[in-house]
């Protein structure tokens, strides 16, 4: 192999590292990095469907496509903040490294999602969870305007509702303190 030949096969994947936030002003995110005593503004790369911003520092492979210094592409690897470590055989996590959230598949099966703050699910449809038991911890439960306890049954009775008890009817006026509804 002649040492141009050797130079460019070498220089075609190279470790690097973000050196400035990723911007996606134009039509491909881009970023700059350093490598080898070198700095340059590279195309970041995600598998389809992933997307984010490296934080500066963060490890990544970057090549140059056709052999051609110019035309780099580089993908995201690892931060030096890493979540989780000593992982066992299978397991994966997909996570924020400077908040700390994730979402993390144990070997076991089990799924943990980890929001350091606030978290929202949103559901354009109908969701469902089927499980032996589901619990919630929380300090106060708001449901929505309707809360339907199974597939019937007798109807609920809150403070302020309207009821008919025999052949009397009335207004109930008092109830737990633990369970309340607007």
């Amino acid at each position: 192999m002649t040492n141009n030949t050797n130079s460019k096969v070498t220089g075609i994947v190279r470790r690097s590292a973000i050196t400035r936030t990723a911007t996606d002003k134009n039509a491909f995110q881009t970023a700059q990095i350093s490598y080898m005593d070198r700095v340059s503004d590279t195309e970041i790369l995600w598998p389809y469907g992933m997307y984010g911003s490296v934080p500066i520092d963060s490890l990544c492979v970057t090549l140059a496509v056709g052999a051609q210094e110019e035309n780099k592409v580089t993908f995201p690897a690892r931060s030096h903040k890493r979540i989780r470590r000593n992982l066992k055989s299978g397991e994966v996590g997909f996570g924020n490294f400077t908040t700390k959230s994730e979402v993390f598949f144990d070997a076991d099966g089990n799924i943990l999602i980890i929001a350091k703050k606030d978290l929202t699910i949103t559901v354009e449809g109908e969701a469902t969870i089927k499980a032996v038991n589901v619990t919630i911890d929380a300090g106060i439960v708001t449901l929505g305007d309707k809360v339907n306890l199974g597939t019937g049954g007798l109807p609920i009775a809150r403070v302020g509702d309207t009821v008919v008890v025999g052949a009397s009817s009335g207004t109930i006026t008092t109830g737990s303190l633990n369970h309340t509804a607007n």
